[in-house]
């Protein structure tokens, strides 16, 4: 997507610390090894708000990693892709915890 088709992509993890670990332990080396994706995000810097752990900017569009807890990581956000990892371990209702939908 970000070499072919740029645009705005939302990835979801079960939580923020998943999204987190997949960005330092997946997303970061593919970004270092793929030429066509090290030309288009810059590096991550702790001083730079637009290339951080949970999102990445490159011409023509941005990627947004987030925990799906909480329904306002996907209502403020303008997406064309959007992928879901580990749905098992999602809420049951996004916002909402398991055990408190479980046990209703």
């Amino acid at each position: 997507m970000i070499a072919r088709a740029p645009g705005p992509i939302l990835a979801a993890q079960p939580t923020e610390t998943d999204a987190e670990t997949f960005s330092k332990e997946r997303l970061s080396p593919m970004i270092r090894d793929m030429e066509c994706l090290r030309t288009r995000v810059a590096p991550e810097k702790r001083t730079s708000k637009s290339n951080t752990t949970l999102h990445k900017v490159f011409p023509g569009g941005s990627l947004s990693l987030i925990g799906a807890q909480t329904s306002g990581n996907f209502a403020r956000r303008a997406i064309r892709y959007f992928f879901a990892d580990e749905l098992d371990k999602w809420p049951v209702a996004v916002g909402e915890r398991a055990t408190a939908s479980a046990s209703a």
